[in-house]
């Protein structure tokens, strides 16, 4: 990739500097990281069965921390939920999926992991802007953005920002005239994620996930293992939860956590034998619902929302359950071998 690299590199460079992006001296001698590429070709939530996700993700011990963490940050917790309506265990679910309540924030550099995602060229528009957001942001707050590390995908601090995130979204609550998401105190970056979900729309009151019964021709309908396993219907605040993160298991995980959290836990019963299609075989599907006039986005192995659509469209015209699972006997018929 190296060489490659450096010419997306060089292009960069001269595009950025003509839009005067600052601190670009900052990308001198920076290398890609391949493991950043093998990373993102294998996103758990696009790997993992449901039932699996969860139990990663919801565990007791995440549970545990999570109320100890809700009852040492209580006037913390009470002063944002007062200011920006949002729920304390669903904030807290959140700084619990993305760091483990900030024990774990990540240790790849930010910068050149942007910058090989951005060379890559899957999603180069995206990685670019968030390298510009960056350096951007580094400039406007001080601080050295060859020192910052974060997740693989370019995500930072307590609660996972994107540059460009917390470019258009740090607050500084607890007034020391810069909003820090990095510090050990999680106070800004709680407050900024808080700020984060109440621009998108959240309201106060108003439920996010909860639980149902198929309903042949409900569309919004989520079953992450199919109409035979657990149906979800979102609330008011799903679409909100999804700017954080668009797939359904990674709300549905947090969601399912805060339910915790706040000592409702949900019972869940999985299907027995759920078990995703492998990337490959994603792929053949999407081309088939494509080929066959059902959108279902780039054949990129990847199941999100237009790939489910796409597919729920094919199964009503097909007099299949619409429940967007796609299933080895979805995919037998869709798409035969030969």
């Amino acid at each position: 990739m190296s060489g490659a690299f450096d010419d997306w590199l060089d292009g960069f460079r001269a595009r950025a500097g003509a839009d005067d992006v600052p601190g670009l001296a900052a990308l001198a001698g920076i290398t890609p990281l391949p493991e950043v590429v093998e990373k993102d070709r294998a996103q758990a939530e696009f790997t993992l069965p449901a039932r699996d996700y969860l139990a990663r993700v919801v565990t007791p011990d995440r549970i545990a921390t999570g109320r100890a963490k809700l009852a040492a940050h209580a006037p913390l917790f009470q002063r944002i939920t007062a200011t920006y309506a949002i729920p304390a265990p669903l904030l807290a679910a959140i700084w619990g999926v993305e760091t483990t309540f900030g024990s774990n924030r990540g240790a790849t550099p930010t910068l050149a992991a942007l910058a090989t995602l951005a060379a890559e060229g899957r999603r180069r528009t995206l990685f670019e802007a968030e390298l510009r957001a960056l350096l951007q942001l580094a400039a406007r707050e001080g601080f050295d953005p060859r020192a910052l590390t974060g997740s693989w995908a370019g995500a930072t601090g307590h609660m996972q920002f994107m540059p460009s995130t917390a470019l258009a979204h740090a607050v500084d609550l607890d007034g020391d005239g810069r909003p820090d998401l990095w510090h050990d105190d999680p106070t800004d970056a709680l407050a900024s994620a808080a700020a984060y979900l109440a621009s998108g729309g959240w309201a106060a009151d108003q439920p996010c996930l909860t639980r149902a019964t198929w309903v042949t021709g409900d569309p919004s309908l989520i079953a992450p293992a199919g109409a035979a396993g657990p149906v979800f219907r979102p609330g008011a605040n799903w679409r909100a939860l999804a700017r954080y993160n668009a797939s359904d298991l990674y709300g549905l995980s947090v969601v399912t956590l805060a339910q915790a959290l706040g000592d409702n836990p949900w019972s869940i019963d999985w299907p027995e034998g759920d078990r995703p299609l492998t990337r490959e075989r994603v792929a053949r599907l999407q081309a088939a619902l494509t080929a066959q006039g059902f959108a279902a986005g780039a054949p990129d192995g990847r199941i999100g929302p237009q790939t489910r659509s796409g597919l729920k469209s094919w199964q009503r015209a097909n007099g299949l359950v619409p429940d967007g699972h796609p299933g080895p006997e979805v995919l037998a018929r869709l798409a035969p071998e030969k």
